[in-house]
């Protein structure tokens, strides 16, 4: 992608993911029309899912972003948004200017990405219409150690701009991210990766938990480190209470 924004030279770039699809051939053209109509550097509109053969556009509360109800221009300070950045056109020398690229991480590069644009445009013009439709597998996805370090990364990068530019939304909305992939830190910090947990615990203290606490929002952030650490002191209890039996019955399959 960072190549394709080096290279490109018309006025607007769009990303399209291999598996992914337009779902009507007017797309690229209402993106750029309604981009210019409006004189901002991002347009996008709303989102799409084939799952199973059935096209799906209607999305749960907490995933209300990816749909707008209604054409017209938004304050991004107004929307505070992380996902779908392929539904959106980018005007090339605004990119370029603001050095606006893809983080160099394996994993939820895109995130980042589409904040900072965002961030730096303060505005875009949404489009009711559907302009992209994610070919969704319904496969479970595992997260590496790679691919976790990448997140955590990516994390950090949005909660930093977002205290820098008080967008309190944006920091509630990654904390409960981490909730979505709580499964695979868990698992990898409990095994001792020292570097997740570096990570994990740099990007808990970069949220600003004053704000959160003042919005009465704090019962939706997740302290991962400090569950683990209640874990672990459960193990060891575990495990002590076992060196001291001299007989054990395991029972069940």
């Amino acid at each position: 992608r960072n190549k394709g924004i080096e290279n490109a030279s018309g006025e607007f770039v769009c990303f399209l993911d291999a598996d992914d699809y337009y779902p009507e051939k007017d797309i690229l053209y209402s993106l750029y029309f309604n981009a210019k109509a409006n004189g901002v550097v991002i347009c996008g509109g709303s989102m799409s899912s084939l799952v199973d053969g059935n096209i799906i556009r209607n999305y749960f509360e907490r995933n209300a972003g990816y749909v707008f109800d209604e054409d017209g221009e938004i304050l991004y300070k107004n929307y505070q948004w992380d996902w779908g950045f392929t539904r959106f056109c980018y005007e090339l020398d605004f990119l370029k200017n603001n050095k606006i690229n893809f983080p160099e991480i394996s994993y939820y590069e895109d995130p980042p990405f589409f904040v900072k644009a965002m961030i730096n445009a303060k505005k875009f013009y949404a489009l009711k219409k559907v302009t992209y439709c994610y070919r969704d597998t319904q496969k479970v996805r595992r997260l590496n150690q790679d691919n976790v370090c990448s997140m955590l990364q990516g994390m950090i990068s949005i909660i930093q701009m977002a205290c820098e530019h008080k967008l309190i939304e944006l920091q509630l909305l990654i904390a409960r991210r981490i909730d979505i992939f709580k499964v695979e830190i868990f698992n990898y910090i409990i095994c001792g990766d020292q570097e997740i947990k570096e990570l994990l615990y740099k990007l808990e203290n970069s949220i600003d938990i004053y704000e959160l606490v003042r919005i009465r929002a704090i019962p939706h952030v997740i302290p991962i480190l400090d569950q683990i650490e209640d874990i672990q002191s459960k193990e060891q209890e575990f495990i002590e209470k076992l060196n001291s039996t001299k007989r054990v019955i395991i029972y069940g399959a």
